[in-house]
């Protein structure tokens, strides 16, 4: 090859797209271009020209080349000491990326009094809607203690529920559950209770109402022990006095003493406002034990004794003794109401059995009061008339239940004397081997249910002093 010949084949060579060109046609390497050149055969530039650092130039690999054939990776930055590295996810705080469990709420704890859990105190509870608070009372030594609450809705009570004992202030909107006291520890929390329910004395069973679409109740019974729920049959379904539509209700239901029998009270309730009622005893396993039909039943627990429930039949209270099937009614107590002109309401049985105490009024419901019947002699004493409620203005008197011992008698008057018109409410209480009568400050609401606390086993360990 001529020197001329070398020296256009070195430009090629030197240039990268005559490389390029020459790879892709001869198939030649860039190392084979430049070693086809011997050191000793090419012509050297002068020294003097600016043109002597062309020498510099030898090929490399073109970036072109590297970006066809290869990947280039990308590159790791070098950080020097004095620079702040870039945050990465592995220095971030680890609480971003890993939870962690929600902290256990702090309890709300209630001021309680000691006394709430003496298993032999007398504890009425009350309620009172302007301010909204809930009053426990021990009747035994007069004090009493304010809870205040906030509540849309009152639904106080004492709630039997895991063998424990709460105390029940308010509905939670559209749920079964309530918001109760634990009167142990003071602590408010949430239950979900059946509304419609009632828990055995010996804390196994529950019986519970439901309401079905076509406006007809039934009742279950479970048995936590085995846990088995059986549905209970409505002997009085196919009985009804009028031809027309009605709704039929579970009234009551109240157990034994001894958890052994439950009785429902059934009312058909007829368009027309007219209505039967029916009372059905069943066992604590469900089968029908006995069936009273057209035999009603007043306020509160009928049981004075496991085999006795209290019964009316008109103006006249009769005791049923389940076990033999008897019914005895005493006709000397309707005979009384006759010759005083005033019509009894709201029998109640005595915890003891002993007593059977009414309210009273005259037609014009000017006057009422409060008397008990003695059952040994049939002899009827009443402590409490009018002039004990004639205060700012003449109370009327309305409810009255028994303390759990049967030493007290707790009294509910209001001032409009119209069955249908309840509103605040005066309290008293009346001791019945003294006579005693004391009237509580204030005004409370109106109680739909027995206001006395349960009895409670003694060995229930106290509160601690607050």
């Amino acid at each position: 090859m001529t020197i001329s010949s070398q020296k256009r084949w070195k430009r090629w060579c030197l240039n990268p797209i005559g490389q390029v060109l020459v790879l892709l046609i001869v198939g030649l390497s860039l190392a084979g271009c430049t070693s086809t050149i011997s050191p000793s055969t090419v012509e050297s530039p002068p020294i003097a020209s600016s043109t002597t650092k062309t020498i510099a130039l030898t090929p490399t690999p073109s970036r072109e080349l590297v970006l066809i054939n290869t990947p280039i990776p990308t590159p790791t930055p070098v950080i020097s000491s004095t620079e702040t590295p870039l945050p990465t996810a592995i220095i971030l705080p680890t609480s971003i990326f890993t939870p962690t469990p929600n902290p256990t709420p702090t309890p709300i704890l209630i001021n309680l009094p000691t006394w709430i859990i003496e298993p032999s105190a007398n504890i009425l509870l009350l309620g009172n809607y302007n301010p909204k608070t809930i009053t426990v009372v021990n009747v035994d030594t007069q004090e009493l203690h304010n809870i205040p609450v906030e509540a849309n809705e009152y639904y106080l009570g004492w709630q039997w529920q895991d063998n424990r004992l709460w105390l029940r202030t308010s509905l939670q909107d559209s749920t079964d559950k309530m918001n109760v006291i634990d009167i142990m520890t003071g602590e408010l929390t949430e239950l979900s209770i059946t509304r419609q329910s009632t828990i055995s004395p010996n804390g196994r069973y529950v019986a519970q109402s439901i309401r079905q679409e076509n406006g007809v109740d039934f009742v279950t019974i479970t048995d936590y022990e085995t846990g088995t729920k059986r549905e209970l049959v409505n002997p009085f379904s196919h009985l009804q006095s009028r031809d027309e539509r009605f709704n039929e209700y579970v009234i009551s239901m109240y157990w034994s003493p001894d958890s052994s029998f439950l009785s429902v009270l059934y009312e058909k309730h007829y368009y027309s406002d007219n209505y039967d009622r029916h009372l059905a005893i069943y066992t604590s396993s469900g089968e029908i034990f006995q069936q009273y039909a057209n035999t009603n039943l007043s306020i509160g627990n009928p049981w004075a004794t496991p085999h006795k429930v209290l019964a009316t039949n008109g103006w006249t209270p009769c005791i049923l003794e389940i076990t033999e099937g008897t019914k005895v009614c005493l006709e000397s107590v309707k005979e009384w109401f006759v010759n005083q002109n005033t019509s009894p309401s709201n029998y109640i049985w005595s915890p003891d059995g002993e007593r059977i105490s009414f309210i009273h009024a005259d037609p014009d419901m000017r006057t009422t009061g409060m008397c008990y019947i003695e059952l040994e002699t049939e002899d009827i004493v009443c402590p409490v008339s009018s002039e004990d409620f004639r205060l700012e203005t003449q109370m009327y008197l309305r409810f009255q239940f028994w303390s759990s011992d049967a030493k007290y008698l707790v009294l509910f008057s209001d001032s409009h004397g119209i069955p249908d018109v309840i509103g605040s409410m005066k309290v008293a209480v009346l001791d019945v081997d003294d006579q005693g009568f004391w009237l509580l400050e204030g005004e409370y609401s109106w109680s739909f249910y027995n206001p006395w606390r349960p009895l409670i086993p003694p060995e229930t360990e106290p509160l601690p002093n607050n």
